[in-house]
């Protein structure tokens, strides 16, 4: 029996139908990639909101009483709303910036952690700490995150609930929680993450 090779025409079939195959498998691989960096962009952001919205959490846990302050008669780097301002927490509300004082205790001597929001921009910077008073206050510098649209801090008062900045003694009620709230865009949607911290 004879055997016939393989016509023009049928070779030309064949590698047209894997140039297809070809095609469309980059295609699918292409498709795969792309979803792939999507999903670790995605991660990423998710990553970078949990680890500030952490970090807020330490800082706000940890922080000290402005009672060191207000025994001894220093003036505060703001202005307290009230005398009797304990918290080592105050938000200052300015026309460009807001920014979050934390008072920390280490290792004997006290130190301010700033949350500065400024231009939808959030920095967290650290102050040199000392053991003399008043202590220094640091400048924004080291960048927490970008292409914030808000960020907001609210106090639980028992019996009176959330209330809006500063964080002082109300009368004999002392504020018990913390609510802390960042605002972005996310696919052309506003998208509003809130932790609630108790106060210690």
């Amino acid at each position: 029996m004879k055997e016939h090779g393989f016509t023009l025409i049928e070779v030309l079939i064949v590698l047209f139908i894997m140039s297809i195959l070809s095609v469309l498998s980059w295609q699918a691989l292409d498709h795969v990639d792309r979803a792939k960096q999507r999903l670790d962009q995605n991660q990423s952001h998710i990553s970078s909101i949990q680890a500030v919205l952490q970090q807020l959490e330490y800082d706000i846990q940890h922080h000290a009483n402005l009672s060191l302050y207000v025994n001894k008669g220093v003036a505060l780097p703001f202005t307290a709303s009230t005398p009797l301002e304990l918290h080592g927490l105050h938000w200052e509300q300015g026309e460009t910036a807001s920014t979050l004082f934390i008072l920390h205790a280490v290792d004997h001597h006290w130190q301010w952690v700033q949350w500065t929001f400024k231009e939808n921009v959030l920095y967290r910077d650290e102050a040199p700490a000392g053991a003399e008073l008043p202590l220094p206050i640091a400048k924004p510098n080291f960048v927490a995150m970008q292409h914030i649209d808000q960020f907001q801090i609210k106090a639980w008062v028992p019996a009176r609930g959330w209330q809006n900045p500063p964080l002082a003694t109300q009368g004999q009620r002392r504020a018990s929680g913390v609510e802390i709230q960042l605002q972005l865009q996310e696919k052309e949607q506003t998208v509003t993450y809130r932790k609630v911290v108790l106060l210690p």
